[in-house]
C-alpha cells in the first residue's frame, strides 16, 4: 500500500539546506502555513513554491531536533480557537525569506471558528528528516507565539529540575539578593543581618519617647514664652538684624556730592537697603505772555544687597534756576546712588511751554513725578491768565494773572519744578532732588 500522507523538502528547500551545510551557515525556518488544498487532498511536489490554497500563515511555535532521532526536525504551530472556518489538508514550512522549504499533506480536518458554536485550539506538527540538522536554526520568538501544553510542561519541569540540582542559596549582600540572618539587636552595625519585628518596635518606642521629651522642652502652645533668654535665642538664629528692620532712614536733600558709610547690618548682608532717588526739579519759564512751569524730577526705586560694600558715593541733583529770558531753559540735575540707580532732573520750561518730567534709570521701579504745566495764556490779548504751575510732588505755583512781571513761585517739595512767571516775570526755581535710604 503506497504512502498517502507524507512531507518532503522542496527543490528550493533542499538547495538552501545543502548550501547552508556546505558554507557552515544556518537555514532559518520561521513560519508554518496551512491550506485546504483547494477542496481536495493534494500530493506534495518538490517543485512547489507555495501551497495549493493557503488559508493561514504564522510564526512557528516550536522547532526542535527530535530527542529520539538526531536527523529529525519537529516543527509545531498552535492555531488558536478564535481562528478557523476552513479545512486543513496541506502544510508548508517557510524560511525568513518567505521561500517554501518543505511541504506536506495530512488527513483532512476541519478547524471550526468559535462563533460557529464550537471552538478548539489546533496543534499542527511536521516532522522533517534531514542529514544536517545543525544547518537549521532552531530558534523562535516566544513573544509572538502560543505555547503547547507539552512545551510548557517540559519547560517548567526542566526549570524545576535545574533548580533542584543546584540547591545553591547564597547569602544576601548590599547588591545581591539572598538569605539573611535575623537579629533583634538595637546597636548592631551589621550589613548582612535583617531586623526582627521586635527590634523595629523597640526603635519605634525610642522615637516616640524622644518626640514626647521634645514636646515638653519647647511647647508650641506657649509661642516661645518658655524661652528664658529671648535675645540670645534670636541672635543664635541669626535674626538679630531683622528686629530693627524698617527702623532706619537716612535722607540726603542738599544738592551736591556726599559719601555714605554703609552700616554693618547692610554690609554683612543681613538686610537689604531700600533706595529711592529723586532728580532735581526744572526751572520755571519766562515769556512776555506768561511762562510755563518746570518739570518734576525723575524717580527710581530699588531694594539692594550691599553685602561687602563699605561706602557709596551719593549725588543729589540741584533744581533748575528760574528763567530770566524767553530763550533760557534751566533743567534740574541728575541724582545718583553710586552706580546702582539714578533719576534725571525735570526739564526746564521753554518760554510758555511746560517742561517734561525727568525719568528713573536702572531702578526696579522707574518713573517721573510729573511734567510742568503750560502757561494758562500765551496769545496777545489782554492779561487774564498767569504762568503755569511746576510739575512734581508740589511744584511751584505760576504767577497770578493781571500782574505783569510777577515771578513764579519756587518748587516746595523735593524734585518739584518752579512755577512760570507772568508777562516777563522771572520763573520760579526748581527744588533739589533727594536720595532716601531705608533698612
Amino acid at each position: 500500500m503506497s504512502t498517502k500522507y507524507f512531507a518532503l523538502l522542496t527543490q528550493l528547500g533542499a538547495d538552501k539546506l545543502a548550501n547552508a551545510a556546505a558554507l557552515g551557515t544556518k537555514l532559518a525556518i520561521t513560519q508554518m502555513a496551512v491550506g485546504d488544498g483547494g477542496g481536495v487532498l493534494p500530493t506534495p511536489d518538490t517543485t512547489q513554491t507555495k501551497l495549493v490554497n493557503e488559508r493561514r500563515r504564522a510564526t512557528i511555535n516550536t522547532l526542535n531536533v527530535d530527542p529520539k532521532n538526531a536527523h529529525q526536525i519537529i516543527a509545531e504551530q498552535v492555531i488558536p480557537e478564535s481562528e478557523g472556518g476552513w479545512w486543513i489538508r496541506e502544510i508548508g514550512l517557510f524560511d525568513q525569506d518567505g521561500v517554501l522549504i518543505a511541504v506536506g499533506n495530512c488527513p483532512e480536518t476541519y478547524k471550526p471558528q468559535l462563533q460557529e458554536g464550537s471552538g478548539r485550539t489546533q496543534t499542527i506538527r511536521m516532522v522533517l528528516i534531514v542529514s544536517h540538522t545543525d544547518a537549521v536554526t532552531l530558534k523562535i520568538d516566544p513573544s509572538v507565539v502560543l505555547a503547547t501544553r507539552e512545551y510548557t510542561d517540559t519547560a517548567v519541569k526542566k526549570a524545576i529540575d535545574d533548580h533542584e540540582k543546584s540547591r545553591r542559596h547564597p547569602d544576601a549582600t548590599l547588591k545581591e539578593k539572598g538569605l539573611v540572618i535575623l537579629s533583634s539587636a538595637l546597636d548592631s552595625q551589621s550589613e548582612s543581618q535583617a531586623a526582627t519585628s521586635k527590634a523595629v518596635k523597640a526603635v519605634h518606642d525610642l522615637v516616640i519617647a524622644a518626640s514626647n521629651n521634645a514636646n515638653t522642652r519647647l511647647e508650641k502652645e506657649k509661642n516661645g514664652a518658655d524661652i528664658s533668654d529671648k535675645n540670645a535665642f534670636i541672635n543664635n538664629l541669626g535674626l538679630a538684624a531683622m528686629t530693627t528692620m524698617g527702623k532706619h532712614i537716612v535722607t540726603f536733600t542738599q544738592a551736591g556730592v556726599h559719601t555714605w558709610d554703609v552700616p554693618d547690618e547692610l554690609r554683612s548682608g543681613a538686610l537689604n537697603a531700600h533706595i529711592t532717588v529723586y532728580g532735581g526739579g526744572g526751572g520755571g519759564g519766562f515769556y512776555h505772555h506768561g511762562g510755563g512751569g518746570g518739570g518734576g524730577g525723575g524717580l527710581a526705586e530699588s531694594s539692594l544687597s550691599l553685602r561687602g560694600i563699605n561706602s557709596i558715593t551719593i549725588t543729589v541733583g540741584s533744581g533748575g534756576r528760574g528763567a530770566t529770558s524767553h530763550k533760557m531753559i534751566n533743567s534740574g540735575s541728575t541724582s545718583l546712588f553710586g552706580n546702582y540707580l539714578s533719576a534725571t532732573g525735570g526739564h526746564g520750561a521753554s518760554a510758555w511751554l511746560g517742561g517734561r518730567s525727568g525719568i528713573g534709570i536702572s531702578g526696579q521701579v522707574n518713573c517721573g513725578t510729573g511734567a510742568g504745566h503750560n502757561a494758562t495764556r500765551h496769545d496777545n490779548s489782554n492779561s487774564q491768565y498767569g504762568g503755569g504751575n511746576g510739575g512734581g510732588m508740589n511744584g511751584g505755583a505760576g504767577s497770578g494773572s493781571g500782574t505783569p512781571e510777577a515771578s513764579g513761585y519756587d518748587g516746595e517739595l523735593i524734585g518739584s519744578g518752579g512755577g512760570g512767571g507772568n508777562e516777563n516775570g522771572i520763573g520760579g526755581n526748581g527744588s533739589a532732588g533727594a536720595v532716601i535710604i531705608r533698612w
